[in-house]
């Protein structure tokens, strides 16, 4: 009886040792969600100037032959338009001909482009997303020092 006890405490113990663990885990995983999504909030506060020259780098990086219509976000399309984004964008191009397209997207922020059938997803929060996998580590590693 007494070793069925002590077997039994064991079970317990180890199963209250993963149960912490996995409680751990999903702290650590909320924790770098939100670290991510500051990132994303800092990104649509940068200041008007910062924020289109950023918006027209992404234009300038994603463009392939330069005749793509740029798809901003609602806000954006509103607010920048074509003067600060497209226009900034083509001067980067050397003669570039990227176009304001008059189709707006449920984005935070960010560009698309769009060429036909073919779209490059530029917004934030994809961009973001994609360098989660890349920089989850680096990430905990301030965050938890682990």
């Amino acid at each position: 009886g007494r070793r069925n006890a002590d077997e039994r405490v064991e079970r317990l113990a180890s199963v209250a040792q993963l149960e912490c663990r996995k409680l751990e885990l999903a702290a650590k995983q909320e924790m770098l969600s939100r670290a991510y999504d500051k990132a994303l909030e800092q990104l649509l506060n940068l200041p008007e100037q910062e924020y289109t020259a950023l918006l027209a780098d992404l234009a300038v990086k994603a463009a392939v032959t330069g005749r793509e219509a740029v798809i901003l976000s609602q806000k954006d399309r509103t607010r920048y338009g074509k003067q600060a984004v497209v226009t900034a964008a083509n001067e980067r191009l050397n003669g570039g001909r990227l176009t304001l397209s008059e189709q707006t997207r449920p984005i935070q922020g960010g560009v698309i482009l769009s060429d036909g059938d073919v779209e490059v997803n530029c917004s934030f929060e994809t961009l973001v997303r994609l360098q989660r996998g890349a920089l989850d580590r680096p990430v905990a590693q301030i965050l938890f020092g682990d």
